[in-house]
């Protein structure tokens, strides 16, 4: 039962680099680029030989999507993603139909290709294969039958888009294993760098508020030092696990490293109730310290950690199993230090 539910889990699990931002600009990519290319093969020698309005208001259609989802940017939810894929599908299959057939209609049928590769590049292998069929419908039974190509020619480039997917699947979830931490299954330090950029970089343009908390569990040393390191790793796994499920959708959960455990929360200004429940969910008689931070304008990805990270200090410092908020930190400190410069103070009022 177990290893069914980790074979469907792994089935669904979209790819680590699949942030709503890279599949939104790949799809742009693609979609500008196969416009473009149709726009100029309909006025080269050799063009389509019939349907060259159709072709032409298709190419054009294809180039209005692609600035969209430049528009668009990270905006783009998942339905929509699986809407304009299938837009795409439906494009280039009017554009096969329409062409003339033969050299041309073939031609314009090796977008297929780019649509399965941007399908396996941004969707979960069930979804990938979703778009597949999709594909091979269109491969396999309109374009033989009412385009003019060949069915050796087709059934070729079907195989092809079954090679492609299988090819470019194994190897996009090998380059986001190097993402993702062997013991928890979590967004590991670099895969948390690349996210935390890639947020800091559409937070000026959004204007959404993005917060930071860094967690350490407490006396983990003690546990590898009185138990060993295997009973530490336990120890992770069941709190990441426990943390896992009950971190909500846009919230990202890594583990940086050792004990610390980073959330990055866009769209939100104070992770501290999130950080309070996932608390609660600690196994019986371990705590967890924690400091937050919420991005200020103009801050670099180091400064915005640094400071989450020295409120985490403060929290270790005062009481263990609590979490210190680094602009409440921040103020205290201002006030403490104001009255200690203010002349106005004498040993009396102190």
């Amino acid at each position: 039962m177990r290893a069914r539910r980790a074979s469907w889990a792994e089935l669904t699990r979209l790819p680590v680099l699949a942030t709503p931002r890279a599949v939104a600009l790949n799809t742009a990519v693609l979609f500008l680029g196969a416009g473009l290319l149709t726009l100029v093969s309909s006025v080269l020698p050799g063009g389509p030989t019939a349907g060259v309005a159709q072709v032409r208001l298709l190419a054009a259609g294809a180039v209005a999507v692609g600035a969209g989802l430049v528009l668009a940017g990270g905006r783009l939810p998942r339905w929509g993603f699986h809407a304009v894929q299938l837009a795409g599908w439906a494009m280039v299959t009017q554009g096969v139909l329409v062409s003339g057939g033969g050299a041309v209609s073939y031609s314009y049928a090796l977008f297929y290709l780019l649509l399965v590769v941007n399908a396996i590049a941004a969707c979960s292998w069930s979804g990938a294969a979703v778009h597949l069929l999709v594909g091979l419908t269109c491969t396999l039974g309109v374009m033989p039958a009412r385009s003019g190509v060949e069915a050796a020619e087709a059934a070729v480039l079907a195989g092809v888009l079954v090679l492609l997917c299988v090819y470019v699947g194994r190897a996009v979830r090998a380059a986001a294993a190097a993402e993702v931490d062997a013991l928890t299954g979590l967004v590991n330090r670099r895969g948390l760098d690349r996210h935390l950029d890639e947020a800091l970089e559409q937070a000026p343009r959004s204007g959404a508020p993005l917060a930071l908390a860094v967690m350490d569990l407490d006396h983990f040393k003690d546990v590898n030092d009185l138990s060993g390191h295997a009973a530490g790793d336990r120890l992770l796994r069941t709190v990441a696990g426990a943390w896992t499920a009950l971190v909500p959708p846009g919230v990202l959960l890594a583990r940086a490293g050792g004990d610390e455990f980073v959330l990055l929360a866009s769209g939100a200004d104070d992770v501290g109730d999130l950080v309070d429940r996932l608390r609660g969910a600690l196994p019986p008689g371990q705590t967890c310290s924690a400091g937050t931070a919420q991005w200020q304008p103009g801050e670099s990805a180091s400064e915005l950690v640094s400071r989450a990270d020295s409120a985490l200090y403060r929290a270790k410092r005062t009481a263990r199993g609590t979490t210190a908020r680094q602009e409440q930190v921040a103020a205290e400190e201002a006030r403490a230090l104001a009255a200690l410069l203010d002349p106005s103070r004498g040993p009396a009022a102190r």
